[in-house]
């Protein structure tokens, strides 16, 4: 298996681990330490300074939206960044 294979076999398995850190506290401990290691992997793919993980990067910003609850926009981030790992993965199934 090449290394390509395996940064997105690993780039899977960050994304099924995503549903597992709706439980957690919003922001703690576990999803930093995921996004840090999604954030790598997407950077190992596709390079620092890439769209793909710029997109990652951004995925639930969104500026003057601090109104809303912790919760809610823990919520939000991860849907966005699972939308952005489903994409990413999805692009390469096409190839």
């Amino acid at each position: 298996m090449g290394t390509y294979a395996v940064l997105y076999d690993k780039l899977a398995r960050q994304l099924e681990m995503l549903q597992d850190l709706l439980q957690k506290d919003p922001f703690g401990k576990e999803y930093n330490a995921w996004n840090a290691h999604t954030k790598s992997i997407i950077q190992s793919l596709f390079g620092s300074d890439s769209l793909e993980a710029q997109d990652f990067c951004l995925a639930g910003f969104a500026p003057g939206k601090n109104s809303i609850p912790p919760e809610e926009k823990y919520r939000q981030t991860l849907r966005a960044k699972q939308s952005v790992l489903q994409t990413l993965l999805s692009a390469r199934a096409n190839r």
